[in-house]
């Protein structure tokens, strides 16, 4: 065994892993700390080998030797940062080892023996095939997890009440809904209109199915027959990406009730935007709360 091949080969392993740790753990660090900290792991790998040394080879010896090239090469203030980052190094680890795995096994360049599968003389290319193929996986797969769990915080129940009708939804949070009614100066909860159609009336329906291009404000002026309608219509200026100064139909409701897995909080200084299209491609969500109705 030449043991600067073994060094070399470790160094340079561990190093890319703390580099992936670092991409997908978010956390600023310098590649220089990175080299530092992957000097302990290669130097490890090599001297678990010796014949003297065997008594180093333990699992808690091994979890030692990768606290130390955590806490080099990020230097975590917290306890809960540093299990974070180990947790995504081990994460990356397994996964690369698992890629070298396949990669012999699909490519049947290893030997079964019983119920083993014994790999001999790890090339370079497996190495650098595996580390592609793990890498290009977990980013992938990562982003996916990582936008689930984000969208997940981010999703809320919504019931909104008018009269003695109600709709429940699904809205997300956007903190780039600054959207206010005028001359309230109320925040404006953006729903899709096919979502809030059941509880409007008649004329007001018929409006927005024509899905005229021009704002006709005589038809919408005949709503305002109803007295209990007439308090609850608004118009809602906006602009959006292909549309400069539009103009959004609004309803004032009774009451609007948020849930999440922690909290209810109802509202009632709202205004509810009639959107007259789809706000997500997949429905997952329906709606877009206001961020300062939160507050």
């Amino acid at each position: 065994m030449y043991v600067d091949i073994v060094l070399m080969e470790n160094l340079i392993i561990d190093f890319f892993i703390l580099k992936v740790t670092s991409k997908l753990s978010k956390v600023k660090t310098t590649s220089l700390k990175l080299l530092i900290g992957a000097i302990p792991g290669a130097a490890y790998a090599v001297i678990v080998f010796l014949p003297s040394m065997q008594m180093f080879s333990n699992p808690s010896m091994k979890i030692a030797v990768s606290a130390l090239m955590i806490i080099i090469a990020f230097t975590p203030n917290k306890f809960i940062e540093f299990l974070r980052i180990i947790s995504i190094f081990y994460f990356i680890s397994f996964a690369f080892g698992g890629a070298i795995f396949a990669v012999y096994y699909l490519s049947g360049r290893g030997t079964i023996v019983g119920s083993v599968f014994l790999i001999y003389g790890i090339s370079l290319p497996v190495i650098v095939t595996g580390f592609a193929i793990s890498y290009l996986l977990m980013n992938c797969c990562w982003n996916y997890v990582q936008d689930r769990l984000i969208k997940k915080r981010l999703i809320y129940n919504v019931s909104i009440e008018v009269g003695e009708k109600s709709i429940e939804t699904n809205a997300i949070l956007d903190t780039g809904n600054n959207l206010k009614e005028p001359i309230s100066n109320l925040p404006v909860i953006v729903v899709e209109y096919e979502v809030m159609k059941d509880i409007l009336p008649n004329k007001l329906v018929d409006i927005l199915n024509s899905k005229e291009t021009e704002f006709n404000f005589e038809k919408l002026s005949t709503i305002f027959d109803s007295s209990d309608w007439k308090i609850r219509i608004r118009l809602i200026p906006f602009s959006s990406l292909g549309k400069q100064n539009g103009m959004m139909i609004g309803i004032k409701p009774d009451s609007v009730r948020l849930t999440t897995t922690k909290y209810v909080k109802e509202v009632k200084d709202v205004i509810i935007g009639l959107y007259n299209n789809k706000i997500s491609k997949d429905g997952e969500y329906r709606a877009l709360l206001y961020y300062e109705i939160l507050s």
